[in-house]
């Protein structure tokens, strides 16, 4: 019985989410075109120049360089970057959590 009345409740919803976008382009004069709706919608990302720039280079630089070895048992085989495995003996960098990645 509890499911059924989720199922209802999740149709009804749905319903009057397809009657408010209906009016809501009714009210645009664009009632033929839902797509054009959904494309109009508020962007998530936000523009490029909107977005964190990123570490700056000077901070990249002054991280720590390590030796990667096998043999240390190692956290991460990985770099999470570039997705290929660490080397034995390899130079990579290390961040203050103790995450590695190649330079």
């Amino acid at each position: 019985d509890l499911i059924s009345s989720v199922y209802f409740f999740l149709g009804l919803l749905l319903v009057t989410l397809g009657l408010f976008m209906l009016q809501f382009a009714r009210r645009r004069n664009n009632s033929s075109d839902i797509f054009a709706l959904a494309l109009t919608a508020p962007r998530v990302v936000p523009p490029a120049r909107e977005r964190p720039k990123g570490v700056p280079l000077q901070v990249i630089e002054g991280l720590p360089e390590i030796t990667y070895r096998t043999s240390a048992k190692e956290d991460f085989e990985s770099c999470p970057i570039c997705l290929t495995d660490f080397e034995d003996e390899e130079l990579v960098l290390a961040l203050p959590c103790n995450h590695l990645f190649h330079r």
